[in-house]
């Protein structure tokens, strides 16, 4: 596999809607069919490993949010689709909190380890150009946000 299907992707998007079911939608558009189908087997194969490995503490979480994962391939397009129960994202995310303390990699009573004046981040970049926001035609289709001159 070394990274061929990944390498044939030429463009992503994708988006989130949020409401009592959290759907999630991503595209990538690939050199050919052929490209999107493996790419699409990539994700299926990684997919199965998670499956097979939900005995496992860890792996339960990500594991029930696959279950729900829809897959498909049109032309050149690979498409990606979960419809998730807001209630399972938030055990998920409780049940990976819990299992960061209790493993340590948590916050050491409740406090927040302190950085030192190399490990702080510079302000990230502003960007500079045009905001293009992609909806579903029956919401509000393609949006472009303009800078301010």
């Amino acid at each position: 596999m070394k990274g061929s299907a990944l390498q044939s992707i030429v463009e992503t998007s994708g988006g989130i809607k949020f409401g009592s079911s959290i759907e999630i939608l991503g595209e990538a558009l690939t050199r050919s069919e052929k490209d999107a189908a493996a790419l699409a087997d990539v994700v299926r194969f990684l997919a199965g490993l998670v499956q097979l490995n939900q005995q496992d503490a860890k792996i339960t979480g990500p594991a029930k949010l696959l279950q729900s994962m829809e897959l498909s391939t049109q032309g050149k397009t690979m498409r990606i689709s979960w419809s998730i129960p807001e209630a399972e994202v938030e055990k998920f995310i409780l049940s990976a909190k819990q299992q960061a303390q209790a493993s340590g990699q948590g916050t050491r009573g409740g406090q927040r380890p302190q950085r030192s004046a190399s490990q702080t981040r510079p302000p990230a970049p502003r960007p500079s150009g045009d905001i293009v926001i992609h909806s579903s035609p029956k919401d509000m289709g393609t949006v472009t946000i303009k800078p301010q001159q």
